[in-house]
């Protein structure tokens, strides 16, 4: 039988994760991940020079609501704006594996954010919705 921690820890899907996220501010989370990705892999620092990273902030949390948005309900619309977004990042120079070092930084912002409300199978829909979007981003 599952104890009501157990049951708190399968709670937290993507959507619920996804509010979360909004709901807290999109300047602190984004503030974060931008932080680890610097961190992580300073060479993406260029493609940020002279962007306002505020207004970076409110772009990142649009694109993960549409990135959530396409992985459950898949529309034309977030297809259309996945492609443009790709097209966008690839008229910048980010190349396939950057979208790798994006995914890898999300999550750890993610965990780190969630604490111990993360677990595997929030983990796993996270990067179904992560590679989903990327792999329609990329044919743009």
């Amino acid at each position: 039988m599952k104890t009501d921690v157990e049951f708190a820890h399968f709670a937290l899907d993507i959507e619920t994760s996804l509010n979360a996220v909004l709901d807290c501010g999109c300047e602190r989370f984004a503030g974060r991940f931008y932080q680890l990705l610097f961190e992580g892999f300073p060479e993406l620092a260029d493609f940020f020079a002279g962007v306002k990273m505020q207004s970076q902030a409110a772009m990142l949390t649009m694109a993960i609501q549409v990135v959530v948005q396409h992985y459950r309900k898949p529309r034309r619309s977030s297809e259309d704006y996945l492609k443009v977004l790709g097209n966008r990042h690839r008229e910048r120079g980010v190349s396939d594996g950057d979208y790798q070092k994006f995914e890898h930084t999300l999550l750890v912002t993610l965990t780190e954010f969630h604490g111990d409300d993360w677990h595997d199978r929030l983990e796993e829909e996270w990067c179904a919705a992560l590679r989903q979007a990327f792999n329609v981003m990329v044919r743009g």
